[in-house]
């Protein structure tokens, strides 16, 4: 996958393909998408088709970027894009009350594809008597998913984050918050336990 890293940052460390800016201190959002290259907005172009009596009809929007007009893709007239700092905004809640902080993020082939990682610190859950079988099996999933299942590790952090790995690891978690709530003697608080437990693990990928 480092042949379509374009930009980013990594928190203390810097990635295995070590590209990038490897920040000293935890960013802020602000700071963030500037440190990661991302401080741009989608602008959209109107692909029209012409029809008798010279009447337009809006069928699909062309993406660009405006800082170097670099072409995102095609996508349906009705497609809203969700503009950067408006993405990374969506963490400034969690980031005031503490116990997280960013961890990295970044663009992929030339802005196509972005994102944004957070972790989970000075936080812990208890351990509740009957749901670590529930959380072993999630995990072996999610240790066969990041670590197992593709040949190339560039492909397997790939599948991970953004392909099938990462629409398995949902599956997997929504079938097992199904399993343990519709367990009879489960207790309130075990599906935070397993909902923390998930994004803990998924916050370590870099």
């Amino acid at each position: 996958m480092s042949h379509k890293f374009e930009s980013g940052f990594f928190v203390h460390q810097a990635a295995w393909h070590k590209l990038g800016t490897v920040l000293q201190n935890p960013p802020t959002t602000e700071q963030a998408i500037v440190e990661a290259g991302l401080n741009w907005r989608v602008i959209e172009e109107p692909l029209y088709q012409v029809e008798g009596n010279s009447s337009e009809i809006i069928l699909k929007k062309k993406l660009r970027r405006d800082r170097d007009q670099a072409f995102l893709g095609i996508v349906k007239h009705d497609y809203t894009p969700l503009q950067n700092e408006e993405a990374f905004r969506w963490f400034d809640p969690l980031l005031s009350r503490g116990g997280v902080q960013l961890e990295a993020a970044g663009s992929l082939k030339g802005g196509k594809r972005i994102w944004i990682l957070a972790k989970l610190i000075n936080t812990e859950a208890e351990i509740i008597s009957g749901d670590i079988v529930l959380w072993d099996a999630y995990n072996s999933i999610t240790e066969w998913l990041d670590h197992q299942r593709e040949a190339l590790a560039e492909a397997r952090l790939f599948s991970t984050w953004f392909g099938s790995g990462a629409r398995l690891r949902t599956k997997a978690h929504q079938v097992a918050l199904a399993m343990l709530n519709d367990a009879p003697d489960a207790h309130p608080s075990a599906s935070y336990t397993l909902s923390y437990r998930s994004t803990q693990s998924a916050s370590t990928l870099a």
